[in-house]
C-alpha cells in the first residue's frame, strides 16, 4: 500500500519536472520519517493534508463548465454503472473495501482514542458520510474536464488530475499551478508513513521485540525500502492497492475472527495458533500476490484480488484450527 502511494505521489510531481526515481526515493524517506512521529502529531498532519487536497479538487470543479451539474449525474449514474461492470470486479473490490474498513487501524487508530462510545458512534457515521461526498469528486473533475476540452488527447491517465490542477494554478509550470499539483500529493504522505507506522508496530509485535527507537527506525526502514522496490517496478494504481489490500485482509482477518470469537466467549485458541494463522495467511497470500502481479494466467475467478482472498483466508483458516 505504502508502494501505491509513492507510484502516485511520484506521478503527481512528475507533472512540474521532478524525475520520477530520485522522488520515489525522497517519498520513501518521508514516509519512514513521519512515521516515527506520535500519532497525534501524525494524525493532525495527516488531516490538514487531506483538508488542503480537498479544498483544491474542490476548486478545479468549481472552475468547470457545468460542475456541479457533472457532480450531480455522477451520484445518480453510479448505481446503475455497476451493472456493466464484471460481477467478479464488483464482488472483489466491494468485499476488500468493505472488510479493510472493519479492521483496519488506519481508521481504527483514531476510533480507539474516543474519549466516549458516543463520539466513537458519531464520528464514524460522520466519516462515512463525508467519504460518501468525497467518493465521486475526482470522476467529476475529470469528466468536467474532458467536457471543458482541457484533456490533451495523449495524457496518461494518472496525470490526468495533475495536469487539470495544474490548469485551474494557471499551467503546471507556473509557481500557483505548480502549488496545486503537489497539493495532490501531500496527502500521501500522510497515508503512507500512517501505514508505515502500523506496519513497524506490527513486526516489532511478531518478532517479539520493544519498541525502541533504534528498533522502530530499522524496521521503518526495512519496510520502506521494500515499498520502495515494489515502487519501482511500477502498474496501476487502483489494480495495486485493492491486491495490497487483499493481501493484508488474507494476514489479519482469520486471527481477528479468533479475537472475536474469544471476546464473546464462544471459542478459545492458543497465541500459538493465532500466531501460525496470522505467518500462514501472510505467507499465502504474498505468494498469491506474486501471482496476480506477475503471472496473472494463475489466478482464479478472473480476478486477483479474490484469488488472494480465498488462497490466504482458506490457509489461515486451516492452520487456526489444525495447530
Amino acid at each position: 500500500i505504502e508502494a501505491v502511494q509513492i507510484i502516485a505521489a511520484a506521478a503527481i510531481l512528475g507533472i512540474v519536472g521532478l524525475p520520477t526515481v530520485p522522488t520515489m526515493v525522497g517519498l520513501a524517506g518521508l514516509f519512514c520519517g513521519l512515521s516515527l512521529l506520535p500519532v497525534e502529531r501524525a494524525s493532525w498532519i495527516f488531516r490538514g493534508l487531506l483538508l488542503l487536497n480537498i479544498l483544491v479538487l474542490g476548486m478545479a470543479l468549481g472552475r468547470m463548465d457545468g460542475g456541479g451539474l457533472v457532480y450531480e449525474r455522477m451520484v445518480i449514474g453510479f448505481v446503475p454503472s455497476i451493472t456493466h461492470t464484471e460481477l467478479s470486479e464488483v464482488i472483489s473490490v466491494a468485499l476488500t473495501t468493505v472488510l479493510l474498513v472493519l479492521i483496519d487501524m488506519k481508521c481504527q487508530q483514531f476510533v480507539v482514542r474516543s474519549q466516549s462510545w458516543a463520539i466513537a458512534y458519531w464520528s464514524c457515521l460522520i466519516a462515512g458520510l463525508i467519504l460518501v461526498v468525497l467518493a465521486f469528486l475526482p470522476a467529476a473533475v475529470v469528466t468536467s474536464a474532458q467536457l471543458t476540452g482541457i484533456l490533451p488527447e495523449t495524457i496518461d491517465g494518472k496525470a490526468v488530475i495533475p495536469y487539470i490542477l495544474g490548469w485551474v494554478g494557471g499551467g503546471g509550470q507556473t509557481p500557483l499551478g505548480m502549488a496545486s499539483i503537489a497539493a495532490l500529493a501531500l496527502p500521501a504522505l500522510g497515508l503512507g508513513s500512517n501505514i508505515l507506522r502500523i506496519q513497524t508496530r506490527t513486526s516489532l509485535d511478531v518478532v517479539n521485540l520493544t519498541e525502541s527507537v533504534q528498533n522502530r527506525l530499522i524496521f521503518s526502514g526495512v519496510n520502506a525500502a521494500l515499498a520502495l522496490g515494489i515502487a519501482l517496478k511500477g502498474g496501476d494504481i487502483v489494480g495495486l492497492m485493492v491486491c495490497f489490500y487483499a493481501a493484508y485482509l488474507s494476514a489479519v482477518w482469520i486471527p481477528f475472527i479468533a479475537y472475536l470469537l474469544e471476546q464473546g466467549k464462544l471459542m478459545v485458541f492458543s497465541s500459538t495458533s493465532v500466531r501460525v494463522a496470522l505467518v500462514m495467511g501472510s505467507v499465502v497470500a504474498c505468494v498469491a500476490l506474486g501471482w496476480g502481479l506477475f503471472y496473472r494466467r494463475a489466478i482464479w475467478f478472473d480476478s486477483p484480488e479474490l484469488t488472494i482472498l480465498v488462497m490466504g483466508v482458506s490457509c489461515s483458516g486451516v492452520a487456526l484450527i489444525g495447530t
